[in-house]
């Protein structure tokens, strides 16, 4: 057993020394042989050039006044973008590539903890760096005395896979935005996508009201590549989220993420499941604090507007849910709430991570507009405190689903599997809407054909909102 040790070891230090001599890059057919066998080091940060031996403050959901989906921010691509020209061998026009970086100017100063930067690395593998670029596919926890980035969802980023998307940005006299589009993972591997992005401003740009830089997320669907343990894209080393000055002092973590699903523990208990990202954003003020406000997110835009229904939104309460955390280790967060007639809160316990919930009783609630107002704050230097601010609107149809008749719109099967018909007479949009308020599908019927394919909304129990000529109906909907 020695023997076989002793031959391992001398193979990683004679790998090591033919690095420092050669040179070897990422997308060169031997460091991805290299790789695959796990015989890369991805742990110190490596600067140009490439050696074996190297390797806010809150959520915002908006609601889309189109389609009536909570969004956040991001930014959709249009022909103002470019593809980030990656080096290392990624060709022109795409650059595809895996490990790959591209140093930018910026025509303003980034303040990143203190240091203004008008020049940065766009790290393949999810992250922006600023004292050097990052091949580093294996991502560390924060604070790190080592990595000098903001990392959106650093991870083993792949864009050479036939259905992967690309890395874009785009700059403007105030802001850049980076948007990694549908990408991959190590390696080649396109069965699974997630898009991300990262906006990083001169401190004015509404773009990130209240701070400087900005994360959101789309569709997440992956953790892990192989050469950091992944197995089908998960389990491994997690993918880390959050900012590190690379001092040990100055940092925020988000969490750390290596399977599927919402579970979410806070940022530093057990790595959390990578759905729990979706549609989320963040901002942050990374100037020169030492204690970044807490955050919050949850599923449940900023406004609300629930239907009068009789029968159905009357005889329960909705029970909702948000999430407010400090990014910093050994913070206490507390949530203070300042309510309104059929407001509750059910669970609201102080700790480094804080499930806030509450329920809203809709037949208690007044009519008009209904103002939730949360002060969340945490015990680190000065007490930070983030304020989120929810409104919840009565208004809408007062026709109540026990009181339509048979002259109504019909919605059939109810339960339904993975369709539903609506009445042929019915001509306009049909929204599925979760108990959250989220909307989880929109369509439009013609009258002619009204069948919706129902087998990308999850079971459970939703509003169906009909909307034609300015007036809608609203029907529950259980979906098996």
């Amino acid at each position: 057993m020695k023997n076989i040790f002793t031959s391992i070891t001398m193979l990683a230090f004679s790998l090591a020394a033919f690095a420092q001599t050669l040179q070897i890059q990422p997308n060169d057919p031997q460091y991805q042989n290299l790789k695959v066998q796990g015989l890369l080091s991805s742990s110190v940060p490596s600067n140009l050039p490439h050696r074996i031996s190297g390797a806010t403050q809150n959520a915002l959901s908006q609601r889309d006044s189109s389609t009536g989906i909570c969004s956040a921010c991001m930014v959709e691509l249009d022909s103002t973008f470019s593809v980030v020209p990656f080096d290392f061998g990624a060709t022109a026009p795409e650059y595809r590539n895996d490990d790959g970086s591209a140093r930018v100017g910026l025509p303003f100063n980034f303040c990143f903890y203190g240091t203004s930067y008008d020049t940065l690395f766009i790290n393949n593998n999810g992250n922006l760096s600023f004292s050097g670029s990052y091949s580093s596919f294996t991502s560390f926890a924060f604070p790190n005395a080592t990595f000098n980035m903001l990392a959106a969802f650093w991870a083993d980023v792949d864009t050479r896979g036939q259905l992967s998307g690309l890395v874009y940005y785009k700059i403007t006299p105030t802001a850049m935005i980076v948007k990694w589009e549908n990408v991959g993972y190590f390696p080649n591997q396109d069965d699974l996508l997630s898009t991300f992005q990262i906006i990083i401003t001169d401190g004015t740009d509404p773009l990130v009201p209240n701070g400087n830089v900005s994360f959101c997320y789309g569709d997440m669907q992956w953790t892990t590549g192989s050469a950091s343990s992944g197995v089908g894209g998960f389990g491994g080393t997690p993918a880390t989220v959050g900012a590190n000055q690379g001092d040990g002092i100055r940092y925020f973590q988000v969490g750390r993420f290596d399977t599927t699903g919402t579970a979410f523990d806070g940022p530093y208990d057990a790595a959390d499941g990578v759905d729990a990202l979706d549609s989320l954003f963040f901002t942050a003020n990374v100037c020169d604090t030492i204690n970044i406000p807490p955050m919050a997110f949850d599923f449940v835009c900023d406004t609300l507007d629930l239907p009068t229904l009789g029968g159905f939104f009357s005889s329960i309460a909705l029970e909702l849910e948000l999430t407010a955390l400090a990014p910093e280790i050994g913070q206490t967060v507390t949530i203070e709430a300042q309510g309104f007639p059929g407001f509750s809160i059910l669970e609201n316990t102080p700790g480094n991570t804080v499930n806030f919930k509450y329920a809203i009783n809709t037949a208690e609630m007044p009519s008009g507009v209904n103002t939730l107002s949360l002060m969340i704050t945490d015990n680190g230097p000065g007490g930070k405190s983030t304020v989120i601010n929810k409104t919840f609107v009565k208004s809408g149809s007062t026709v109540g689903i026990n009181n339509i008749n048979d002259n109504d719109i019909q919605i059939f099967p109810n339960p339904a599997n993975n369709q539903l018909n609506i009445s042929n007479n019915f001509k306009g949009i049909v929204s599925i809407i979760a108990l959250d308020g989220k909307n989880v599908g929109q369509f439009e019927v013609n009258g002619n054909n009204n069948n919706i394919n129902l087998s990308d909304i999850s079971t459970g129990v939703y509003t169906v909102k009909l909307s034609s000529n300015g007036t809608s109906v609203y029907k529950r909907l259980i979906k098996q």
